[in-house]
């Protein structure tokens, strides 16, 4: 019984872990941001605090169908574009290994995976 205790813990400690991603800022500073998940969603400690308020805006951009317009072609970001739609600002953050990620920008405090809230 006290093996099952000791992997119950164990498998929460590692699920629970921050990642920390790097954000370039439009002024070429670049912030350290602990990224987290809720839901197998990646989110910043802001969003990770304030879950209920975090899952409202989730759930919200979900069921916004609204599309863009295509103005030149098929290309482009259509994450990035449902952000845009939901009043986002679409960011990129960069983990320890250098892979690129489109987080959405809310209310100024609330980083959330981009194409999660394309599901």
């Amino acid at each position: 019984m006290k093996t099952l205790w000791i992997l119950i813990v164990l498998f929460f400690s590692f699920s629970l872990q921050a990642e920390v991603f790097t954000w370039a800022t439009e002024k070429n500073k670049e912030l350290k941001v602990e990224i987290k998940k809720i839901d197998g969603i990646l989110v910043n400690e802001e969003c990770f605090k304030n879950q209920t308020v975090c899952k409202k805006i989730i759930e919200d951009v979900r069921k916004n169908k609204s599309e863009a317009k295509r103005e030149k072609g098929p290309l482009g970001n259509p994450a990035s574009t449902k952000c845009s739609l939901n009043k986002g600002q679409s960011e990129i953050l960069r983990d320890s290994k250098h892979n690129e990620y489109d987080f959405c920008f809310f209310e100024q405090k609330y980083l959330i995976d981009s194409w999660a809230l394309m599901k």
